[in-house]
C-alpha cells in the first residue's frame, strides 16, 4: 500500500500546514505529496490505490472535486466551504458525480456541524469527528517557560496585554506565510510547524485569533484564549468548539472580561477534549488497517486518465485560474475605490464644516462692524 500526504502547497498560513502535519502522524510512510487543491490530477506511478486523509479545510478550486480515482481517501475533520467564487452554495459538492463520490467513500468525519448539516441534506452518512490538531501529541522534551504567546493578535490588544502584565515574558508570532516563502518544500514546512508548536507548548497560555492555534495548543497541555468576532464564519466553523476553548471577542478582552484567566491561566476550565481525540484516533487506525487488506478496485488506465482527463481539462483549468486572478484583482481595486471614496468623503465633510465655521466668524465680523 501508498500513502500520501495531503497539503495546501501555496498556503500562507501556517495552521493549514498543522492541519496536515496531524494527518501525517497516522500514516506509515510518505509516497506521495499532493496538492489539495489538485486532488482531481494524482495520477500513481502504477495502477493502484493510494491512500491519504482528507482533513482540514475544502476548497478553492471547487472544480478539482472530486479527487483523483486513484485516491483513497479517510474523509475526517473535514471542513467543506461554500463555493463563494462564483454561486456561493455548496453545488460542486451537490452534482451526481461529487455526491456519489462521497457516498462511495463516507461515512464523512466533518470538522463542524456546518458541514454535517450539509452531508446530512445531500444525504451522505456523517457524524461530527472534531478537528484532526486534537490528535497531535505533545513533544517529550519541551518544559513550561512561563511565557504568554500572542499569535496574529490585534495591536490594540498586544499592547493592553504587555500593560497589564509589563513583567511578563510575551513573545508574538504570527501564522502568516510572505509571498516568497509559499510553496517551500514539505520537509522544511514540518520542521517551522514544529518550532511553533514547541513554543505553544512551553507558554503558560496562548491568545490568538486563529482556530488552528488554539485547538493544537489545547492538545499541548496549554491553556488557550482564542479572540472570535461571532460572526457567520464563527458560526459556521468556530462555535463547535466554545465548550472546549475560552473565547471572547476583542472588545471583551480591551473591556478587562478575560483580565483575570489571562494573569491566571490556570482558572481556564473547559470541557476536555479526550473523548473526541480517542475517537478520531480509533478512526485513522482502523482505516489504514483496512487499507492495508488486499482489495480489488476498478481503476481507470492511467494513459487514459492523463489523456482525457489530466490532459484535456489542461487549458480549462488555465482559464478558470486567470478569471480567478482577475476577480482578485478586482475585489482588491473595488476595495481600494471605496477606502479612497471614504477618505474623499472625510475630507469633503472636513471643508463643509470649515467653510460653515468661516461663515459664521465672517457674520459675526459684519454684525461688530456694523
Amino acid at each position: 500500500m501508498k500513502y500520501a500526504l495531503v497539503y495546501y502547497w501555496n498556503t500562507d498560513n501556517v495552521g493549514d500546514d498543522i492541519l496536515s502535519y496531524a494527518a501525517k502522524r497516522f500514516l506509515p510512510k510518505i509516497d506521495y505529496y499532493i496538492d489539495r487543491e489538485s486532488l482531481d490530477l494524482f495520477v500513481p506511478e502504477s495502477e493502484e490505490k493510494v491512500t491519504a486523509i482528507l482533513n482540514g479545510w475544502y476548497l478553492h478550486n471547487f472544480f478539482s472535486f472530486p479527487p483523483s480515482p486513484y485516491l483513497n481517501p479517510l474523509f475526517v475533520g473535514t471542513h467543506f466551504c461554500k463555493d463563494y467564487t462564483a454561486f456561493n452554495d455548496y453545488t460542486y459538492l451537490e452534482n451526481e458525480n461529487s455526491a456519489n463520490y462521497l457516498k462511495i467513500n463516507g461515512p464523512v468525519g466533518c470538522r463542524d456541524n456546518t458541514t454535517y448539516e450539509v452531508m446530512k441534506k445531500i444525504g451522505i452518512e456523517s457524524y461530527f469527528s472534531g478537528c484532526m490538531t486534537l490528535t497531535i501529541e505533545p513533544f517529550p522534551d519541551i518544559e513550561k517557560n512561563h511565557t504568554i504567546v500572542l499569535t496574529d493578535v490585534p495591536k490594540e490588544i498586544e499592547t493592553y496585554i504587555k500593560n497589564l502584565l509589563p513583567d511578563k515574558n510575551i513573545i508574538t508570532v504570527t501564522h502568516f506565510i510572505p509571498v516568497e516563502k509559499r510553496g517551500a518544500d514539505w520537509i522544511l514546512r514540518e520542521k517551522q510547524l514544529e518550532e511553533y508548536l514547541k513554543l505553544y507548548q512551553a507558554a503558560d497560555i496562548v491568545i490568538t485569533t486563529r482556530l488552528h492555534c488554539a485547538l493544537p495548543s489545547i492538545a499541548l497541555g496549554t491553556k488557550a484564549i482564542l479572540i472570535s468576532k461571532y460572526n457567520d464564519d464563527w458560526k459556521e466553523r468556530i462555535s463547535d468548539y466554545e465548550k472546549y476553548c475560552t473565547m471572547f471577542s476583542a472588545e471583551d478582552i480591551l473591556n478587562k472580561k478575560a483580565d483575570d484567566i489571562i494573569c491566571s491561566p490556570e482558572l481556564i476550565c473547559k470541557e476536555g477534549t479526550d473523548k473526541l481525540k480517542e475517537k478520531l484516533v480509533n478512526t485513522c487506525n482502523n482505516f489504514l488497517k483496512e487499507a492495508e487488506k488486499n482489495h480489488s478496485y476498478d481503476l481507470p488506465k492511467r494513459k487514459d486518465y492523463i489523456e482525457h482527463y489530466v490532459n484535456r481539462t489542461f487549458y480549462t483549468r488555465k482559464f478558470i485560474y486567470k478569471l480567478y486572478q482577475n476577480m482578485s484583482n478586482l475585489n482588491t481595486e473595488y476595495a481600494r475605490t471605496g477606502e479612497n471614496l471614504i477618505h474623499y468623503k472625510s475630507i469633503i465633510e472636513k471643508l463643509l464644516h470649515e467653510n460653515e465655521r468661516l461663515t459664521k466668524i465672517i457674520e459675526q465680523l459684519k454684525n461688530e462692524n456694523k
